[in-house]
This record gives structure tokens, C-alpha cells and sequence, in this order.
């Protein structure tokens, strides 16, 4: 969704003239919208390269409060609020810009967390100054990885002219670095790619099976917590008598003709079985 934020003299904004327009001259009014997202790199710890820029990742003492020991933040201390911050390449407005002068952006989320792989595409949007991303696009609809290999050489910008792909922060003329993993079973080109610096992609793992109102948690690695009432055996779905709102009653007439309203269950699983 899109949407203008009318500015006028009133003390309130209102929000209408819906549209999926980019790139319009909007005069005094700012215009917000959604925009996919080519994730290029991710903030996992301080090991990270962009911690080598002291500069850029000095501590902001306006928006830092104090420490857990009431002191205020020291001149040179990390900010470690870079950690889940990743660099993203919107796919429209930012087409052909070189890596160096992309910009990191927030998680959405703050609690919450799930973070990109590299190649993945996430929905980023711009409040206050600051760019966040949402999860990650369910592109393939996989639960491991929704990688598109290809996005970054067809809408890149590179300081030699070539379309290499993804390359790494300090060192322009060298590709993102990890394992080489395949989109597709024969590779080829657009279906090779990195998606993380140890992360490769496992298309074993698979999805659980869904019933009727299933609630479900899924991993990227087969771990699931699934909140649901039935299984695959219409004859446990009539449930305890001790449990009036699950238990079929002969005289209800909306429970009479089937097996019954369900047996509740939390179910946590740590690994898929093997087919």
C-alpha cells in the first residue's frame, strides 16, 4: 500500500489519494510506499566488516541512553544497534547505484526477529528518516531460503561496468564470498548464487502438512511448533466429554454431523523425519 501524507497547517496529517505510483513530483506532500528489496549483506555480530569503519559505527549519543550502570555512552564506544541491520537495493528506485552508496536498514520488527540471507528479497519502507525491512518475501514459498539469484546482476550498479553480482564491502572487484549454493537442481545462470558466508541452500527440508486452522512456527532448518485440533484421523477430532466446547453433543445441531470439535494440541518439533 501506498499512500501521500498531505502537509497543510492543521495539527493533524490525514492520509488519503491511495496510489501505486513511483517517481512523482509531490511538492511539499511526501509520498510513502513499499517497495521489494535485494538483501546484499547483514549485520549478524561485531565481526562484521562495516565495525572496521570506527567512524560510521560510533555510538549516537542523541539517541543512546545510558547504560545499565546509569553512565552515559563514552566517546568511542561501539553501537551495537547495527547488529540486524541490513543493506538492501530497492529493486526501483535504486537501480544501477553502487553498493558503497546504499543504505542499512533497520529490522521493522523489534522483538520479533528473523533475519535475511543474502540474495533473499525483503519489503523496505521509509518512516522518519530511516529506511526499515520487513521479513523476507515468500518467493518460492520454501521454507529454507526464498533466494532470487539474478536480481542483483539485472539491477546492480558496478564501479568496473560488469555485472558480477553481489560484491564484497571493501573489496569492490571481489564477489560476496560463501558457498555456492543452487536455486535450481542444474544451476546455471541467475540459479547460482551465495546466500550467506556459511548458509547454503537445503531443499530437503520441506514444509509440515497443514490441517484445518493449523497455527504453525516453521524454521528455515525443520524445527516447527504447530498449535492445531486435528490430525489425520477424523475419529480424534470428537474430543473429551470433560471439555464441553470441543466435545460433539448428539442434540447440537452443528456438531452432530461429523466427528466433533476438535482435540487442542501444541506440538514442538525439533527435526523433520526422514521421507
Amino acid at each position: 500500500m501506498s499512500y501521500w501524507k498531505k502537509t497543510s497547517g492543521k495539527n493533524y496529517q490525514s492520509l488519503d489519494n491511495y496510489s501505486s505510483k513511483t517517481n512523482v513530483d509531490v511538492g511539499n506532500n511526501e509520498f510513502y510506499e513499499f517497495e521489494p528489496a535485494i538483501v546484499l549483506d547483514v549485520v549478524l555480530d561485531e565481526t562484521h566488516e562495516i565495525f572496521k569503519n570506527k567512524e560510521l559505527t560510533r555510538i549516537d549519543f542523541d539517541r543512546i541512553p545510558s547504560d545499565v550502570s546509569g553512565e552515559k555512552p563514552l566517546k568511542n564506544d561501539i553501537d551495537y544497534s547495527w547488529i540486524g541491520r541490513s543493506l538492501i537495493r530497492l529493486v526501483e528506485t535504486q537501480k544501477s547505484v553502487e553498493k558503497e552508496q546504499l543504505v542499512w536498514a533497520y529490522p521493522l520488527e523489534s522483538n520479533i526477529s528473523e533475519y535475511p540471507l543474502i540474495n533473499e528479497i525483503v519489503i523496505a519502507v521509509k518512516y522518519f528518516g530511516q529506511t526499515f525491512y520487513t521479513r523476507k518475501l515468500n518467493y518460492l514459498n520454501f521454507p529454507n531460503s526464498n533466494q532470487k539469484f539474478g536480481l542483483e546482476q539485472l539491477f546492480g550498479g558496478f564501479l568496473d561496468g560488469t555485472q558480477k553480482g553481489n560484491r564484497e564491502l571493501n573489496e569492490p572487484n571481489k564477489e560476496f564470498q560463501g558457498p555456492i549454493s543452487k536455486g535450481r537442481h542444474s544451476g546455471g545462470y541467475g540459479f547460482d548464487g551465495v546466500v550467506g558466508r556459511y548458509f547454503w541452500i537445503n531443499k530437503n527440508i520441506r514444509s509440515i502438512k497443514r490441517f484445518e486452522g493449523d497455527l504453525t512456527f516453521e524454521s528455515r532448518f525443520g524445527q516447527s511448533l504447530r498449535f492445531s485440533a486435528y490430525d489425520n484421523n477424523r475419529k480424534n477430532d470428537i474430543g473429551l466429554e470433560e471439555y464441553e466446547d470441543y466435545h460433539a453433543k448428539i442434540n447440537n445441531p452443528y456438531t452432530k454431523f461429523h466427528s466433533g470439535g476438535g482435540n487442542p494440541m501444541i506440538i514442538l518439533r525439533n527435526r523433520q523425519r526422514p521421507i
